[in-house]
């Protein structure tokens, strides 16, 4: 009999929205990943004999964040597959039922972020249980190193730490207690098989981590929020890398990935600013919902060949990526895998586009590539992406948009819908006159986010650094009716009814602006003086 698989689906037929105890029925085999997530509701969840398997993150989606509340847990003796963090997110738990014979060193791994949740060993019966805090199984464990443990680590002369070979595990939030320390490097010895949950995160002097050959599991959010951290050695023993393990590490540019894995979790690498190059193995089958966004660094990036699926706003707001490569066997873009890319211009991908809708849903109102569709067996692009441009500081506007007087009354008509121009598929003959062309569009559109990027910036600007009781009144209204103004103009730019030199335009206001907020702050700075003198 094959696996019969308890999905999300099931969950919203069993679970009421009244729903605090539940019990999973007895024909499922396989509980899957997000099948649980969402149902705040529910304190007291059952499996039951049957049950085999549980997938990772079963409680636990990127669009269900911190929302388990579950607080009692009975696992029956039938599962026994465990897959990594099958339990993350489950930080409410206070009583956890094992089977009698069940390993406290796996009990110790599934439920180490809820140190204080008490676990039953054996059967249900006033006395006859073994019962430990998950804390107490950590002190009575060899090998775990703990934020009590850590903190009596010996830091070198230069930063660096060295843990050391008599530990096997990192207990989630480790080295809360070190972050003022400055450490600045940390070796972790082979010895060491999983790295838990934020064991590191927010070291703010971290520059370097290398970690020896022989670890397994890097775990959620292990080194998130280490601003100064640029270089990470990672061995191909590496299995699995969990969510946001090293997202918002706005110092790392180049990160090589183990060589057999097969996941790069959701939002991975989500907010690392000064992300340029990935060395990817051969085995990526899933890039996560929002592994690579806001990494506004990333220029271009051939994916590997064994790439199935590429998860929600995996490369949402990469604003300077260029070039991408999809390979043709890669079988599912989701929503808004590409999403907010204004400068993605060269889009290599299999032809796994239906229609216009889809297209939509992939790609936005924003980015707008133009695509060369490839087949099994395509060979790839020769690309030398270190030679892309870098992103400029201010967005010009282009000259060729002003080349053509006739192509920008077309613009102030109404704007019909747009369909890119794919590589070998040229568009029909127009009778009339052409219309703008797609790459005119596209640096309008970009433009047109960039000057409300400048419009947004300036405003905060002025209301952080002119103190409205240094401005004379009259001044802060001109201020404030220009901006008001030029916001005017941005909506009707916006919908692209307003011609190129409107735009023109435009950009000459926002200049004026600033230098006009240049002025109101040198008369705050007068002003300052004046008060100092009297």
């Amino acid at each position: 009999m094959g696996e019969r698989v308890f999905t999300r689906e099931d969950a919203k037929g069993l679970i009421r929205t009244t729903s605090e105890k539940v019990r999973i029925p007895s024909d499922f085999t396989v509980i899957a990943s997000g099948a649980l997530a969402g149902f705040s509701q529910v304190k007291d969840l059952t499996i039951p004999e049957g049950v085999k398997r549980i997938e990772s993150h079963a409680f636990y989606t990127r669009s269900f964040k911190n929302t388990s509340n579950m607080e009692h847990l009975t696992i029956p003796s039938s599962l026994t597959q465990f897959d990594r963090w099958c339990f993350y997110d489950c930080k409410a738990l206070k009583n956890i039922d094992l089977p009698e014979d069940f390993s406290e060193q796996l009990a110790l791994e599934l439920f180490c972020q809820c140190p204080t949740a008490v676990v039953r060993f054996g059967k249900k019966l006033i006395g006859a249980a073994k019962k430990k805090t998950i804390q107490q199984i950590m002190d009575e464990s060899s090998g775990i190193l703990s934020l009590g443990s850590a903190s009596l680590l010996t830091i070198e002369p230069d930063g660096t730490l060295r843990i050391p070979q008599n530990y096997t595990i990192i207990l989630p939030n480790a080295m809360r207690n070190l972050g003022s320390r400055g450490i600045k490097k940390v070796v972790i010895p082979s010895t060491i098989r999983l790295i838990s949950p934020n064991a590191f995160s927010f070291l703010n002097s971290l520059e370097e981590v290398v970690i020896g050959a022989g670890s397994e599991f890097i775990d959620n959010c292990a080194f998130a929020g280490c601003r100064y951290l640029k270089k990470i050695m990672i061995p191909d023993s590496v299995k699995k890398i969990g969510v946001g393990a090293f997202m918002n590490l706005p110092s790392l540019e180049s990160i090589r990935l183990p060589s057999d894995l097969e996941a790069i979790s959701d939002e991975t690498f989500s907010g690392c600013h000064a992300l340029k190059k990935v060395h990817f193995g051969n085995r990526i089958q899933q890039i996560g919902a929002g592994a690579f966004a806001g990494c506004t660094s990333l220029r271009g990036m051939m994916l590997p060949e064994s790439v199935k699926q590429i998860g929600n706003s995996a490369f949402w707001e990469c604003s300077s990526l260029q070039r991408l490569y999809i390979p043709a066997g890669c079988e599912k873009l989701k929503q808004s895998a590409l999403g907010s890319c204004p400068r993605l211009s060269t889009l290599y991908m299999p032809r796994i586009i239906r229609d216009a809708n889809e297209q939509n849903r992939i790609f936005g109102d924003i980015t707008a590539p133009n695509i060369t569709f490839i087949d099994p067996g395509t060979p790839r692009p020769d690309w030398d992406l270190s030679q892309l441009p870098e992103e400029p500081d201010e967005f010009q506007v282009p000259e060729t948009l002003f080349a053509k007087p006739d192509h920008a009354k077309k613009i102030q008509e109404e704007p019909k819908e747009y369909v890119p121009t794919f590589a070998g598929h040229p568009q029909q003959e127009q009778p009339q006159e052409p219309p703008v062309d797609a790459e005119t569009v596209r640096k309008l559109e970009q433009m047109i986010v960039q000057m409300q990027g400048q419009m947004d910036r300036l405003a905060k600007a002025s209301a952080a650094q002119i103190p409205q009781s240094e401005v004379h009144a009259d001044s802060l209204q001109t201020i404030t009716s220009d901006l008001e103004a030029l916001r005017s103009d941005f909506d009707a730019a916006k919908s692209l009814r307003d011609s190129a030199a409107t735009l023109q335009n435009l950009q000459k206001q926002i200049d004026t602006f600033s230098a006009m907020q240049s002025r109101m702050n040198e008369i705050a700075k007068l002003q300052e003086k004046v008060d100092a003198i009297a």
